[in-house]
């Protein structure tokens, strides 16, 4: 069901001009600590080339 959420959060962001890649889901277990590691860095990343969020409007 989560997953579902995600996809459509995404679809939303997309249409919006927001960039659905901003919204991500990993899968990782508590003892999986270097996959979690992992997924964060890659959603840093991710977050880093796309920029500042497109809507917010600066002061």
């Amino acid at each position: 069901m989560a997953e579902k959420h995600v996809n459509f959060v995404k679809r939303i962001l997309e249409r919006r001009g927001i960039g659905g890649d901003r919204v991500n889901m990993y899968h990782c277990s508590a003892a999986e600590v270097g996959r979690f590691k992992e997924s964060v860095e890659d959603m840093m990343s991710k977050i880093r080339k796309l920029g500042p969020n497109p809507l917010r409007q600066e002061k």
